[in-house]
């Protein structure tokens, strides 16, 4: 198990989709779009949430997350 603390792991102006977007461009994987809505379907978020800044998401608020439009 890794502990991590997110708010020193985490930049807090990155939203959702381009932190999980990174290490997909980095290891040039495609289909991007796909696999991060596919990502966080799974995890019972939905789009909305794709343009939140971290930094405004709890663990546990998905639904609470402030979003910002790109």
């Amino acid at each position: 198990m890794v502990f991590q603390d997110p708010y020193g792991s985490l930049h807090p102006r990155f939203t959702v989709d381009k932190t999980l977007r990174e290490p997909l461009a980095i290891n040039r994987i495609g289909d991007q779009d796909a696999r991060i809505l596919a990502a966080l379907a799974e995890v019972g978020s939905g789009r909305r949430i794709a343009f939140a800044i971290l930094i405004n998401c709890g663990a546990d608020s998905g639904s609470e997350c402030r979003s910002r439009r790109r």
